[in-house]
């Protein structure tokens, strides 16, 4: 994934999920589980926002870093509680926890 975007606002699929970008932000929208590995590659994103509960096991973040992870309205809390330590260790906005996140540019 480049830095040459062009536009304001692109959205793309990526691996069965969505990457925005908006102005110089790279934020990745994961509802579905992702083989982050068979890319051999590293990935950087300013956000990550989990959604819909998606199911990820602690090696899936060994190639993808970011600055912010969120997990979406859409996860459950007995999802935010199985994840507990690894959103805790990450500081994770839980929105259903924190309410709305605003992300100041």
């Amino acid at each position: 994934i480049g830095d040459n975007y062009t536009s304001n606002f692109t959205i793309k699929p990526f691996l069965g999920n969505t990457i925005v970008v908006w102005n110089t932000q790279k934020i990745l929208l994961i509802d579905k589980p992702l083989d982050i590995a068979s890319l051999n590659q590293n990935l950087y994103f300013d956000i990550i926002i989990l959604r819909e509960n998606v199911q990820f096991d602690d090696e899936f973040f060994d190639n993808i870093f970011f600055k912010t992870l969120i997990t979406d309205a859409s996860c459950k809390k007995w999802y935010t509680q199985i994840h507990q330590e690894f959103l805790t260790t990450n500081f994770a906005h839980i929105v259903n926890e924190e309410g709305a996140f605003v992300l100041e540019l």
